[in-house]
């Protein structure tokens, strides 16, 4: 099965958001601000999204990684891994030097393995644990 990573509309995310960060809250719940100015990117399995992310901008050399989602029926099997990678050696071939996410607690271990630390207190949201993460190069 071929596996591509490519740029997709905030419209294409939605879905997968949905269903993998909030399946109990509508759609439109899972659009943020700034989703029309954000790269958004995708991790096909042949035809199907299997993971998504989006990459916001905060100044000329600093991003910001949100919504990144992985179908669970795809989880623990290197997709959001990949993905991932190929996003941030994107990143880093553009000169971007500063990344932060708002990482679910659950998921810290998984984003410290791509260099991220954590950069904050723990904070809560919608019944949801998060931390502050940075990535510097």
């Amino acid at each position: 099965m071929p596996i591509t990573v490519r740029p997709i509309t905030a419209d294409t995310c939605l879905p997968l958001r949905q269903k993998t960060l909030w399946p109990d809250r509508p759609l439109d719940f899972l659009r943020i601000e700034g989703d029309e100015q954000a790269q958004h990117y995708g991790l096909y399995l042949d035809d199907a999204l299997v993971s998504c992310l989006s990459v916001f901008s905060l100044t000329n050399t600093a991003r910001q990684i949100r919504k990144f989602a992985t179908d669970a029926a795809f989880q623990r099997q290197g997709y959001g891994s990949r993905l991932l990678t190929e996003v941030l050696e994107k990143l880093q071939a553009e000169g971007i030097n500063d990344i932060t996410l708002n990482a679910r607690l659950t998921a810290t271990a998984f984003y410290v393995r791509f260099g991220f630390q954590v950069a904050g207190e723990v904070c809560h949201k919608e019944g949801v644990d998060y931390v502050k993460m940075t990535k510097t190069r």
